[in-house]
């Protein structure tokens, strides 16, 4: 059985969410958990990510079992940040292609 499975399982446990469930609210195969508890299916792509947003944890944590965390920002990154994201695109362009100059 791969990690990924295990921390799946574990969350279904932790969580009081049996198979049937999951699969029900996922839109999944009715027989997947099983597959995957077989080892004779991995979950997909598509699967990962919905479960991740089910249970609230990260894409990360199912894959690793770490969550990812992001280095904070300074002050002026999150500012330009922030000043970048209220330009229209075309702007936007213009305002990179001026700080890369830099």
């Amino acid at each position: 059985m791969s990690s990924v499975v295990e921390r799946i399982l574990s969350l279904m446990k932790d969580n009081e969410v049996n198979g049937l469930k999951l699969t029900s609210d996922l839109g999944l195969s009715s027989s997947a958990v099983t597959e995957w508890k077989k080892g004779k299916m991995k979950p997909s792509a598509d699967a990962i990510i919905k479960i991740a947003n089910y249970f609230g944890v990260s894409i990360d944590y199912l894959l690793t079992g770490e969550e990812y965390i992001a280095p904070a920002l300074e002050p002026h990154e999150r500012l330009l940040l922030d000043l970048l994201r209220d330009l229209p695109p075309e702007k936007r362009e213009q305002a990179l292609r001026l700080i890369k100059a830099l």
